[in-house]
């Protein structure tokens, strides 16, 4: 990948990272809003703050490794170590859906079925984080295979 191309990938991923950061911040002022206009259900926030602090941490390190990534793309793509970024960074938005998987389930637990408008957003990303995470998984068995593919033939030549 070079030039624009490359710039461009990186500079999307790193809005990306600030937005992920900002959002501990604005999840911080929404969870004190949270207790000030619901003080009954106050008890509720620290666990539904950790919870979506996990999930943001595992959406940023997949980001930064896909920066990482994205550095070192001048070399060959079909490496081992392409392989193993992306089998961590499925794993990492993996960790993110299941922190928001017990969110979900928390929240559920103590309000039932008032969960809300909170709860289709819970749900939200419960699919988009697992589906980024499958796919990520896929991309990695693909590269693997290919470059099990490559060793095979090198090796009979």
């Amino acid at each position: 990948m070079r030039g624009i191309k490359k710039i461009g990938l990186l500079g999307a991923l790193s809005v990306c990272v600030l937005l992920c950061i900002y959002g501990y911040f604005l999840l911080w002022g929404i969870s004190e809003s949270f207790v000030i206009e619901g003080p009954e259900i106050a008890h509720m926030r620290w666990p539904i703050l950790i919870g979506c602090y996990i999930m943001l941490t595992g959406a940023v390190v997949a980001l930064l490794l896909g920066i990482k990534s994205a550095m070192k793309s001048e070399q060959e793509i079909f490496s081992r170590s392409t392989i193993k970024c992306l089998g961590w960074m499925g794993r990492s938005l993996s960790i993110s859906t299941v922190a928001i998987v017990a969110v979900y389930i928390y929240a559920w637990i103590q309000l039932g079925s008032e969960v809300g408008l909170m709860g289709a957003y819970l749900f939200i990303f419960v699919l988009l984080f697992f589906t980024a995470s499958s796919v990520l998984f896929f991309i990695r068995d693909l590269f693997a295979r290919a470059v099990e593919f490559h060793d095979e033939n090198e090796l009979t030549v």
